[in-house]
């Protein structure tokens, strides 16, 4: 048996037998009703009431700074649906559930906080990217971007000592997130997540499949949609590793593929990567994350990267 194939074979005897990392039952069906606009609000409602810690926490976040608006509290599920609407309440769903996984469990050598700053990185550059090129449905990116990251969660709760190989090997060998992953399981980070989503049962729809950046001819909306997600998951892996010249290299083929994919020009790029970075650190405080997890090495070198380094670093420091 290959290494992957061994992989996948120990996370899924390990699914099999537990609750799946990160988010619960109530929570993958709370996540489907609320991905499609058919769906009866009461129906969705009693669905979220069956679990009443959870109800409690989203019903918590919906009242943050970050979510809501003038008016009175917030007091009921239905209510909240009702008020913040269904992509919202989705996002708030599984962010929630990704807090409580940060906060609760406890994986030894791992932070998962700076995993969870990532995730809500990647999330609000998902769907800051999608706005300014207008796809429709731009809050749908903030959770397809969020479940990007169920593999990485999925590794850290279940196999924490590959989940530590992968980020030793990145540190040592100064290499992209993704190449030293499959570097250590022979599977990419994607793959992991479509691995938990598919045995989950999640809509297929939220898991965004990889484009193959060098052979489409003209980017169609749902190409762009795709790219949107893997572009803001593989920036916020670039940001939060340790720099290295391989990281310099891979953050100018971002930009590259950015460009080609979104037709933004690089500057522009970088100023919704920035403002999505500040909106990211904003949702964190709401949720009980430190700005620490959020530290970026420093870069040494005069280029882009830096630039956006440096810009994040500053937002860090006055949050």
């Amino acid at each position: 048996m290959s290494d992957a194939a061994a992989l996948c074979s120990m996370l899924t005897a390990k699914l099999a037998g537990h609750n799946l990392p990160v988010i619960r039952q109530t929570s993958a069906k709370v996540i489907a009703l609320l991905s499609s606009k058919h769906s009866d609000v009461d129906v969705i409602a009693d669905a979220i009431r069956k679990d009443q810690a959870f109800m409690a926490r989203i019903l918590k976040v919906a009242n943050s700074a970050y979510y809501r608006r003038k008016g009175d509290k917030i007091t009921t599920i239905t209510r909240a649906i009702l008020q913040i609407g269904y992509a919202t309440t989705r996002d708030i769903a599984l962010a929630a559930e990704y807090v409580e996984f940060a906060h609760k469990r406890q994986v030894t050598g791992v932070n998962l906080h700076r995993l969870l700053a990532k995730a809500f990185v990647a999330a609000h550059q998902a769907s800051a990217l999608g706005t300014a090129v207008r796809l429709p449905d731009p809050e749908a990116l903030f959770t397809c971007a969020l479940l990007e990251s169920l593999g990485e969660f999925a590794l850290a709760s279940y196999l924490p000592v590959t989940f530590k190989e992968i980020a030793l090997v990145a540190k040592e060998e100064g290499l992209p997130y993704e190449e030293a992953h499959f570097q250590v399981t022979g599977l990419s980070p994607h793959a992991i997540t479509v691995l938990i989503a598919t045995a989950y049962q999640l809509p297929e729809d939220l898991i965004a499949p990889i484009p193959d950046w060098d052979s489409i001819p003209e980017w169609t909306m749902a190409d762009r949609r795709h790219a949107v997600v893997h572009l803001a998951n593989g920036c916020a892996a670039n940001l939060f590793a340790t720099d290295s010249p391989m990281l310099l290299e891979d953050f100018n083929g971002f930009m590259k593929r950015a460009t080609a994919a979104l037709g933004l020009e690089p500057a522009e790029i970088a100023s919704l990567l920035t403002e999505a970075f500040q909106k990211a650190l904003e949702f964190a405080a709401t949720v009980k994350i430190e700005s620490s997890s959020f530290a970026l090495d420093r870069v040494r070198l005069d280029t882009p990267r830096q630039t956006l380094v440096q810009n994040c670093t500053q937002l860090i420091r006055s949050a």
